[in-house]
């Protein structure tokens, strides 16, 4: 049986509908056999992974007496098959060595690189989504409107406009290992799963659809004073947590694509709100694009990373490369600012690896945060008129002063826009955590409440631990708002986070939910922190590190006070030498600071625990309970 479900008109569904009909006419009775399964995908997309869109994706489960065989007679009875498609012509395809390349406007991008990022996107998406372990997978890239004549004679992963389809299996088995080729046909039910899990499409929960709104806003009429000036200015969006920096970003970074049509990066030093981006563009169904408009999302690490392998700084197999993150950062520095590397170099780079460098816009968050060298590596990558910038003030988790990215500028060449209320706390939420702040001292603290946001509660569980009976009490609460799980955030310190001998990390949280038979995505784990939750019966966890630019309906902070003192422990001061310091005053307001931004997360309830009933925090929330006792649930 042969299936290749289309839903519309698209170029790769339309070579999904050329290749079944090759594969028909091939063998006319695999249309109605009963002994093989043929499933032809289009626009497959590997949620969390990157690259994400896959053009096709083929799975055959051939159990017949005679399968497929190659001309060299070697049998093809389980196969998964990635194919990029391609519709350039002889003009814009060049072949060096092993590699094929497709030219889009200036540029030339390398489709064998992509090809094969592919093969492991959908090798990790199978394994992360599937009970059972990935099929050996094979990538392949169909020239469509080239001949076979014009290709390389040499080996291949190459496939043109007149390919058949035994030309299909002899490529296939050509690649597949002797090695690891498989040698018996796998059981059927491994075939349905592995298309179930292709065929998956994310759903939004309540947090998503009030974000998708607010980020589908027109802003073009509503916001004259920054967008006439846009591209002529460096733009500041500054505020405190809860004040929408992070959406403003998103509904500038959709006006840019969509209306000005460009491409932008939002770009950010935190891996879990990375993520969290990203599948709200997956679910507005825009991706970051090659040589076209789009919207990419890059941790910073991952952009400088691009950079230094485009300007041969580093290899790009180097697996050491954060050991090497600030070595390189000066060398790169040093190679700009003394003509090593010029503009020509800059424009060379982005020439050859466009896809990932050449960016009209860059949207940075949090950027009161970065490193001076960085902010002046962008600046000589990037105009400073291209770049928005959402400043979170004193919020620092990268360095102990705020960075000003206006010292090298001129005054009339930024703008500044203010945001004071909080449009994510519900006024009960802001009122106590204004109060909060005022007790650990927090310097400027000024958020105000959005008076048409009402409501709000906190539960404090002062020595008391989470349990199953805590965590089902606030989930109902959840349910019965509408929401799902998916709208609940975890956050844990890192005394509650644990490695097994390989390194991978877990939440001991995270254990106890699956232990309670409950789905998770476990932001603490290194191996998925980087995709995102595609169900919305997941329950997100992140580390305290992690919270910031992250949101839920309902937000629960575990062992808040083992937190705030991994905060003083690590906090090291800039002068040893200065008498009159006080570090453990220095340390304690380090810690606040930290501690205010998990405290920001939640939208109608907020769940705060402290392991010490003793502790600091503990006693400030339960003076502060006395205040609001109609607000704040206090259980010890």
């Amino acid at each position: 049986m042969i299936e290749a479900p289309l839903s519309s008109d698209s170029p790769e569904e339309r070579a999904a509908k050329h290749l079944a009909d090759a594969i028909v006419s091939y063998d006319p009775t695999l249309r109605d056999s009963g002994q093989v399964n043929i499933c032809v995908l289009a626009g497959v997309q590997c949620y969390g992974q990157s690259p994400q869109d896959l053009d096709l994706v083929i799975l055959i489960n051939d159990r017949r007496p005679s399968p497929f065989m190659s001309t060299s007679g070697i049998a093809l009875r389980n196969c998964c098959i990635v194919i990029e498609l391609k519709s350039h012509d002889g003009n814009s395809v060049k072949f060096e060595g092993p590699h094929c390349y497709v030219q889009y406007s200036e540029n030339w991008h390398n489709v064998s690189t992509q090809s094969r990022g592919q093969l492991f996107s959908l090798r990790n998406y199978l394994a992360e989504n599937s009970r059972i372990n990935p099929p050996f997978i094979v990538n392949l890239i169909w020239l469509r409107q080239l001949p076979s004549s014009i290709l390389p004679t040499s080996k291949s992963n190459l496939l043109a406009r007149d390919s058949t389809w035994q030309q299909f299996i002899d490529i296939v088995v050509d690649l597949q290992n002797e090695a690891v080729r498989p040698k018996e046909v796998r059981p059927l039910a491994h075939y349905f799963e592995w298309v179930n899990v292709l065929h998956k499409k994310i759903s939004p929960g309540a947090l998503d659809r009030k974000k998708l709104e607010v980020v589908s806003r027109s802003i073009a009429g509503t916001d004259k004073q920054y967008i006439d000036k846009l591209g002529s200015q460096l733009l500041i969006f500054r505020g405190r947590g809860g004040t929408g920096k992070t959406l403003r970003l998103l509904q500038l970074a959709k006006y840019i694509y969509q209306d000005l049509g460009l491409r932008v990066l939002l770009l950010t030093y935190n891996v879990a709100l990375a993520a969290d981006l990203k599948r709200l563009l997956t679910l507005m169904n825009i991706s970051d694009g090659i040589a076209q408009p789009g919207i990419g999302v890059r941790s910073v690490h991952k952009l400088f990373r691009d950079w230094f392998v485009a300007l041969g700084l580093l290899e790009d197999s180097d697996n050491d490369f954060l050991e090497k993150y600030d070595d390189l950062k000066c060398e790169l520095f040093n190679s700009l600012t003394e003509g090593a590397i010029r503009k020509d170099d800059l424009d060379a780079a982005m020439r050859e690896c466009g896809h990932d460098l050449a960016w009209e816009f860059l949207l940075i968050d949090e950027c009161q945060d970065w490193p001076i060298n960085e902010r002046d590596i962008l600046y000589q990558l990037y105009a400073y008129n291209s770049i928005v910038l959402a400043d979170g003030v004193d919020q620092l988790v990268r360095s102990e002063n705020p960075t000003d990215w206006r010292a090298p500028l001129k005054r009339s060449e930024a703008q500044i826009v203010s945001l004071r209320r909080s449009l994510r706390l519900k006024i009960n939420l802001c009122d106590v955590v204004n109060h909060v702040a005022e007790q650990l001292e927090v310097s400027g603290w000024n958020l105000e409440p959005e008076p048409d946001i009402y409501g709000g509660q906190i539960i404090v569980l002062s020595g008391a631990p989470f349990t199953r009976t805590e965590h089902k009490e606030v989930m109902d609460q959840l349910i019965s708002n509408g929401n799902s799980p998916i709208d609940m955030l975890y956050c844990v310190p890192p005394q509650l986070v644990h490695s097994d001998a390989s390194g991978q990390r877990w939440s001991e949280f995270g254990a106890s939910l699956n232990k309670w038979g409950y789905k998770t995505w476990d932001g603490v784990s290194n191996r998925i922190r980087s995709s995102y939750p595609t169900s919305l019966d997941q329950h997100r966890i992140v580390q305290y590190d992690s919270s910031r630019g992250l949101e839920g309906w309902t937000v629960v902070c575990l062992g808040l006070d083992l937190f705030y003192e991994y905060k003083k422990n690590q906090f090291v001061p800039n002068t040893r030498e200065d008498m009159f310091i006080d570090e453990q005053a220095m340390a304690a307001s380090y810690a606040a600071q930290w501690t205010m931004i998990p405290l920001t997360r939640a939208i109608d309830t907020l769940v705060v625990q402290f392991e010490d009933p003793d502790h600091l925090l503990a006693q400030i929330f339960y003076e502060i309970t006395q205040s609001y006792p109609n607000v704040i649930t206090w259980r010890s």
